[in-house]
């Protein structure tokens, strides 16, 4: 999680000496990584990881769907504060077992809207495992069963909020709902900051994406940053752009990212769009941004501006 990430490294290099932070995270293989003597990301193994079944191999991010880890608690011991980034998986619920036994004040924030997810993904599923008949009718347009799973999963959200000492929102509308609600002992909007560094027009270099990446530099390019499944939309930035091409404008697309929907969008857009893989440093997405004319992004799962 990028987020959290920042928020470690800011902690080392401004709090050093005055926090002790862990930052847990998910995956295949357990370890402990020393950002500086009171600051580390420590990754677990997933109990039951999403990565096992083949069906949810593309899905956006793999979790631990097991109720409880017990390896994460020695981890969670005499801390002052356990913040939690979700309310559904292994991580959460272990650390909401063990603040309710000892004690310890529980903190949350949410960087993924998992209910919209839920929705999206299992209309997906139910698509391509039933087509476009009847079966697929009857779950999706009938029984709306898509919807009912993305409820579920925000009724869930809500228990869980509720039994957080306090709860940090990523935006206005979000913040509202839980005041509405009265989620939680109390909440408040999460901040986050940009790096003007980084992200400068600055670093626009036209000639090093054409010697890179080939992209003529007379066009004018959108860029598309994200994984490239139904949840971000990346197809309908990608049909605006074949739209356009076909239309006669001089535009090209560059998709910064990878995902389920890779294969198809090289061949709706042809020489009309460029792919570069996940797993780029921020270092790079800088000048990417500043070297691209517009950016366009049409999901509606975003949960910050």
């Amino acid at each position: 999680m990028k987020s959290w990430e920042h928020f470690a490294r800011a902690a080392a290099r401004r709090l050093e000496g005055e926090i002790d932070l862990s930052v847990h995270f998910i995956g295949r293989e357990a370890g402990t990584e020393e950002i500086s003597p009171s600051v580390r990301f420590v990754t677990h193994r997933p109990v039951i990881g999403t990565y096992l079944f083949d069906r949810v191999e593309k899905a956006p991010g793999h979790t631990d769907i097991a109720r409880y880890n017990r390896k994460l608690i020695p981890h969670l011991a005499d801390r002052h504060v356990i913040h939690t980034t979700d309310a559904w998986f292994a991580q959460a619920h272990t650390a909401l077992r063990y603040a309710r036994r000892i004690g310890t004040p529980l903190v949350n924030s949410i960087h993924t809207d998992v209910p919209s997810y839920t929705k999206i993904f299992f209309e997906d599923l139910v698509r391509k495992l039933a087509g476009s008949g009847r079966i697929s009718s009857l779950i999706l347009d009938r029984l709306q069963l898509h919807r009912k799973a993305e409820e579920y999963m925000l009724r869930r959200l809500d228990a869980y909020l509720r039994e957080c000492r306090w709860i940090l929102a990523s935006n206005e509308e979000d913040l509202n709902r839980m005041r509405k609600k009265a989620l939680g002992r109390g909440c408040s909007l999460l901040r986050r900051g940009i790096d003007k560094e980084m992200f400068h027009p600055r670093r626009r270099d036209r000639r090093k994406l054409h010697d890179l990446y080939g992209i003529p530099q007379e066009s004018f390019l959108l860029a598309f940053v994200g994984r490239l499944d139904p949840a971000k939309r990346a197809e309908t930035a990608a049909r605006a752009a074949r739209l356009l091409a076909d239309r006669g404008a001089p535009v090209h697309i560059l998709f910064a990212g990878d995902g389920a929907q890779r294969k198809d969008l090289e061949e709706m857009l042809g020489p009309h769009g460029t792919f570069i893989g996940g797993g780029i440093p921020q270092s790079e997405l800088g000048w990417l941004y500043a070297s691209s004319d517009l950016f366009v992004f049409p999901s509606e799962t975003e949960i910050h501006p």
